[in-house]
């Protein structure tokens, strides 16, 4: 019912602005960074749903942010934007997951931490004894 694991992240976008009245005010800066650290699960799953292939669980996690937003250099019309975060971050999750088979499983989340963030995908089960 509890596990202990490693995450990771890494982030790279933009936000392009251009102006085709005025193109010297068009500019595209970046943002770019790592997020590392420790995530502590309680998988709830088996004590409300009496289904095997359907998880319940929430997990909370701790670890260390570092990001830094990078502005455009041709916009001569911009001051001075670069700035760079770096914190110990904390948050939290509850998510949902289905195993459409024996190892592979679709997922959706609802995460907090300094935002929301929404997202879903693909998960593996891989046992610790293959059969």
């Amino acid at each position: 019912m509890f596990s202990l694991g490693l995450y990771g992240a890494y982030t790279d976008s933009y936000y392009k602005f251009e102006d085709y009245y005025y193109p010297t005010d068009s500019y595209k800066d970046a943002w770019r960074g790592w997020d590392v650290g420790l995530r502590y699960t309680l998988h709830l799953g088996t004590a409300f749903i009496k289904n095997e292939r359907t998880d319940v669980y929430l997990w909370a996690f701790s670890g260390y942010t570092s990001r830094s937003l990078a502005y455009d250099k041709t916009n001569i019309y911009r001051d001075s934007l670069n700035y760079s975060i770096k914190a110990l971050s904390i948050g939290g999750i509850i998510g949902f997951r289905y195993f459409i088979s024996e190892h592979v499983g679709l997922f959706e989340e609802v995460r907090l931490s300094r935002e929301i963030f929404l997202d879903g995908g693909v998960t593996c089960n891989i046992p610790a004894k293959m059969k």
